[in-house]
């Protein structure tokens, strides 16, 4: 799936942050995320982030430093060097257009989303890392669950988080965006030793 725009904005009334997205295929999904979920999320993807972009796959060390020993601080610094480039690269101006003809595949209503799978994964050409990440709708009320998945360059992910940081901002949850690895005691969650295999938010 490639995504031609997206937004994501803080709704006061429905006091959730919603994600719209609209792919080249034109096709036209909307997400909701509650507190809770982001409380969890925002530190979750900024760990994530840092342990997996902070040294491209083909640094290669002057012998004066180990990159795989690199410091958790050391790792954001770099990681936020990169976020910065990517920042300055992208274009945050133009308006979200929702085609009226837009295909909806997960229907009208925007999904709620209650569980997250977060995976690294190679590009099969480049190499670089890039970041596989689920969205399901799991409800007791709803027999059928309803999901979709996205594949995500390092440029694309720190856009993303950069509009999540600022719904965050505008919500008055009492979350603080800028402290990126922690929010509260709901923030809860487990990263594998290798990297490699999926993390699961829910």
């Amino acid at each position: 799936m490639q995504i031609r725009q997206l937004s994501v904005s803080y709704i006061i009334d429905q006091d959730r942050i919603l994600m719209r997205i609209r792919t080249s295929t034109d096709e036209a999904m909307a997400l909701w995320f509650t507190r809770r979920l982001c409380s969890q999320l925002w530190p979750l993807l900024n760990r994530v982030t840092t342990d997996l972009f902070a040294i491209p796959p083909n640094a290669v060390s002057d012998g004066g430093v180990d990159l795989d020993q690199l410091s958790l601080e050391s790792r954001q610094m770099l990681v936020d060097m990169q976020r910065q480039q990517a920042l300055q690269n992208a274009d945050f101006s133009a308006p979200f257009q929702a085609g009226e003809k837009s295909k909806q595949p997960l229907g009208e209503s925007p999904l709620l989303v209650t569980e997250i799978n977060i995976s690294p994964r190679p590009h099969t050409a480049s190499g670089q890392m890039q970041l596989q990440i689920q969205f399901r709708e799991v409800l007791e009320d709803r027999p059928q669950a309803r999901g979709f998945e996205m594949v995500l360059a390092a440029d694309f992910v720190f856009n993303i988080m950069h509009l999540l940081e600022s719904a965050i901002k505008q919500s008055d949850w009492g979350l603080d965006a800028s402290n990126p690895l922690h929010f509260d005691d709901e923030s809860e969650f487990e990263l594998t030793d290798d990297g490699k295999r999926p993390v699961y938010l829910n």
